[in-house]
């Protein structure tokens, strides 16, 4: 039976690697089918790998010590000849990491497991300017250079920001992925339909939930056009009423409106996969589910808070950033640090109880 899994399963080497003992993968291996195994790797056991070994996609000693590790928990020996676990990865490994991916593929990290390498350059990251964020989504383009490529945020006034928006869309080309690293995300858990996420620093794209279009820093409100339920006393949308009384702020609401109704046929037209990187939106889970019907676009957001945590020299001198979740902070190094690793380098931070996934309906 070949590899199943959608994150194995279209890698030639790795299905060789299934059937043939000289294809197994060894310390000294490079490419894509390592990358995919360190991954894997992180995901199933949180292995700490050299981020040099990421970044060369090289099967190095930790690798080897991580893969090892992998078998020794899991008693993968062949018996026919060995009495322990060696540090290669086997048919016997290869088909115990697509069992495992496979089973976590069907639960709510499907998404966020498919995201194997593509042939083509697919991915952007949308990066504000603030030193911390932008140093990470430089990390993350010089470690994925063939899939990833950084890109300022859209700034100026909405329509201008939009238009910027929306050749970035574009560019991403159709099932791109676009991943924000712009701003702020506001959730509340027991009013899951109000909310917020910015698509450009700034607050210059501010999308809304329920309750947010009186505030002045709100771009658009996702349920600005959506009529009442039949039994309610106000009997018109927001955007009616705006039409027809003309109250103050109308005028701004209306326009930034059908921007975004323009800026949304783009999200429709090509369909990425967004992620949204901004703090504890993943809980407005009615505001997003509305977000993505609209946009016709799944979307990644987090329940926690994301921040940054840097390795600065001297005071003065930024060195690394890693983005991780808000209470893994000051744990790099340590025992369990959570999210805190190397990987949070060039990746963003992998914890699936905190993120949550939207597909549109």
């Amino acid at each position: 039976m070949p590899l199943v899994s959608r994150w194995f399963g279209g890698n030639a080497r790795l299905q060789t690697c299934l059937v043939s003992d000289p294809a197994h993968v060894v310390t000294g291996d490079s490419g894509d089918h390592v990358s995919l195994v360190q991954e894997a790797l992180v995901v199933l056991d949180e292995a700490r790998i050299a981020p040099e070994e990421i970044a060369g996609r090289l099967y190095g000693k930790s690798t080897a010590a991580a893969v090892l590790s992998y078998k020794k928990k899991r008693g993968i020996i062949n018996r026919a000849y060995q009495t322990v676990a060696d540090n290669i990865v086997g048919k016997m490994t290869i088909r115990s990491l697509d069992d495992e991916i496979s089973a976590k593929e069907l639960q709510r990290s499907r998404s966020l497991l498919a995201f194997k390498v593509p042939e083509q350059p697919l991915g952007l990251i949308i990066s504000q300017s603030h030193p911390f964020p932008n140093r990470w989504a430089t990390q993350v383009e010089q470690a994925h250079k063939t899939l990833l490529k950084k890109k300022p945020s859209p700034a100026g006034p909405p329509a201008v920001a939009v238009r910027q928006l929306q050749a970035l869309i574009r560019s991403a080309g159709p099932n791109g992925l676009l991943l924000f690293a712009v701003g702020h995300g506001i959730a509340k858990s027991d009013f899951s339909a109000s909310g917020g996420f910015d698509l450009a620093e700034r607050t210059v794209l501010r999308i809304g939930g329920v309750g947010s279009s009186r505030d002045p820093k709100t771009f658009a409100n996702v349920f600005y056009d959506e009529k009442p339920p039949p039994n309610a006393t106000i009997k018109f949308s927001e955007k009616e009423i705006d039409e027809r009384t003309r109250p103050a702020g109308s005028d701004r609401r209306l326009k930034n409106f059908a921007l975004f109704q323009t800026l949304s046929q783009t999200f429709r037209e090509t369909k990425p996969l967004i992620v949204l990187l901004t703090c504890r939106v993943g809980l407005s889970r009615d505001f997003l589910q509305k977000v993505s019907d609209i946009w016709q676009s799944p979307i990644l957001a987090y329940d926690d808070f994301i921040t940054y945590e840097a390795d600065v020299r001297d005071n003065r001198i930024l060195l690394r950033v890693r983005a991780i979740l808000d209470r893994d902070k000051g744990k790099f190094g340590t025992p369990n640090p959570g999210t805190n690793t190397t990987f949070a380098e060039t990746m963003i931070p992998i914890s699936i109880r905190d993120m949550s996934l939207f597909f549109p309906r």
